[in-house]
């Protein structure tokens, strides 16, 4: 289990054993008698049997106390306190919450602020330290720093942009991504949208709040004005748009890699590009429908394209981890190759159409 999958369990258990407190009408059990994430011997002192608790109010003695306040700043941000199938109308009653008071939340996101305006923050903290100054004052090591030119300062910021952009990209192609969990798709997709509209760059945050998990501050624009405005990119790469595209062969959709970007702002040769490796663990998933398509006869068979599917690096694991609608084509070529599979094909190959047998 990842850290983050770790987090995102923490938080949803933390959720459940808080209901049970409130459902409960025969004990008590206090927040910051909790166990560590991962306990499963809770000590008997750990739950104190007391009186029948009164049927209401009592849930918010617990609410206003310091140790809850402590266990809501370090859940996950962004995470559901509940699995994701529980978010229909047949579920209400149990998620039912609460009516908090008006002033009350007011208070609470003054001393717990929402992910932009905590990171902002951080970032303006960041800013006024001696680490950033050496990075990017004007003595910076930075491509961003003071000392580096105006025009190759905006350059660098819109790259820095896109590669952020083509990371969110890269982890819609893996379904176990963690969606509701921190760090995941949720908090990358809310930076890139507040840094969008400081640029100013409508087609890019237009689509990014689109999936965002909190309400986007508006007096956080006035923040940043660039006099005179970066321009916006003519194209707004989809990595969908671009798969789609190279599957129906219905017009060509460009879409660059990390590495397309890195070497064009250092006017290296695109060649060398393709014996970098260092790329592979960024953006794995791009790289591989990348060398898939590369390598792809136009009028490819069946056959053709499981042989080159193979060849690119991909496994059952990775079919299985794909959107659906990407994956349909790759399992309708495997489902034709599997009833006769070519004699010439090697073990391994025979395992990845699940024909092993037939060796």
């Amino acid at each position: 289990m990842d850290a983050c999958h770790a987090v995102a369990t923490f938080s949803w258990r933390s959720s459940c054993l808080i209901r049970v407190v409130r459902l409960s009408d025969t004990h008590s059990l206090h927040v910051s008698q909790l166990g560590a994430c991962g306990d499963t011997n809770i000590p008997n002192n750990t739950i104190a049997c007391t009186e029948k608790r009164p049927a209401f109010g009592s849930f918010g003695s617990i609410k206003e106390s310091e140790d809850w306040k402590a266990l809501e700043v370090g859940e996950t941000v962004h995470s559901l306190g509940y699995p994701v199938w529980m978010m229909n109308k047949g579920w209400e009653v149990a998620l039912d919450e609460d009516l908090e008071d008006p002033l009350s939340s007011q208070n609470d996101s003054r001393s717990n602020p929402k992910f932009t305006s905590k990171h902002i923050a951080l970032a303006k903290e960041f800013m006024n330290s001696k680490v950033a100054d050496a990075a990017l004052g004007n003595d910076g090591y930075l491509p961003t720093a003071l000392n580096r030119g105006v025009e190759s300062r905006r350059r660098v910021a819109v790259d820095l942009f896109m590669g952020l952009h083509l990371l969110l990209e890269e982890q819609k192609l893996d379904i176990m991504t963690p969606e509701y969990a921190s760090p995941g798709r949720v908090d990358l997709r809310v930076l890139l949208c507040q840094i969008a509209r400081w640029l100013k760059w409508a087609d890019f945050w237009s689509v990014y709040e689109l999936g965002v998990q909190e309400d986007i501050d508006q007096r956080h624009d006035s923040e940043l004005n660039l006099i005179p405005s970066i321009p916006q990119p003519p194209l707004r790469p989809d990595i969908f748009l671009w798969i789609q595209s190279r599957l129906t062969r219905e017009g060509e959709v460009s879409y660059p890699t990390p590495a397309d970007i890195f070497y064009t702002g250092l006017n290296l040769p695109k060649h060398k590009n393709r014996f970098d490796p260092r790329w592979d663990e960024i953006v794995p998933r791009t790289l591989i429908l990348k060398r898939f398509f590369r390598l792809l006869k136009r009028d490819a068979t069946a056959v053709d394209m499981v042989e080159t599917m193979y060849e690119c690096g991909m496994t059952t694991h990775f079919l299985e981890t794909l959107p659906e609608a990407i994956l349909v084509p790759f399992k309708d070529a495997i489902s034709l190759c599997q009833p006769r599979p070519p004699s010439y094909w090697s073990r391994d190959l025979l395992d990845f159409v699940k024909r092993g047998t037939s060796a």
